[in-house]
């Protein structure tokens, strides 16, 4: 056994190893914390992009089987020169309470539509979908660009 000269040595951590462990811990969590938020808006931005493919498809199955016309909007009030249907009627095929969008606007001759997309939780993620032309090719549009015409005129 060795003398220790009397002194009484402790054992533990000093208070300057203690705070450099709780910084490296805050330094991690902290970039933890960035990295979750970052995926959770890919997540949205990857959801409004996968439910305006399915809308997608199924419009242009539509205007292939209906002459070259997309759905009817069903108007609440009597028909003006650009129809609109409610957010819920096509609720149906985004089935997403946190991603609101425009209403559905048509051309009065059904050759024309459009929708703006955004997500609840980031409003700047912003899609538009819809075949402004009339010619048949459905056209997505994202970021600060993504605007629908007031109406669409024939």
């Amino acid at each position: 056994m060795w003398y220790t000269g009397g002194m009484n040595k402790k054992s533990g951590f000093t208070l300057v190893e203690l705070l450099i462990v709780i910084v490296i811990i805050a330094i991690l969590a902290g970039i933890g914390i960035a990295s979750y938020n970052g995926m959770q808006r890919r997540a949205a931005d990857s959801k409004i992009q996968a439910n305006l493919s399915q809308v997608r498809t199924y419009l242009a199955s539509y205007r292939a089987l209906n002459q070259g016309k997309y759905p009817e909007p069903q108007a609440t009030t009597p028909p003006s020169s650009t129809q609109t249907v409610k957010a819920d009627d096509l609720k149906s095929f985004l089935n997403d309470p946190d991603m609101p969008f425009t209403p559905y606007i048509v051309s009065p001759n059904r050759k024309k539509f459009c929708i703006l997309v955004s997500s609840k939780r980031y409003t700047d993620i912003k899609y538009t979908l819809g075949d402004t032309l009339g010619d048949g090719n459905i056209l997505t549009n994202s970021g600060s660009s993504a605007t629908c015409p007031g109406s669409l005129s024939d």
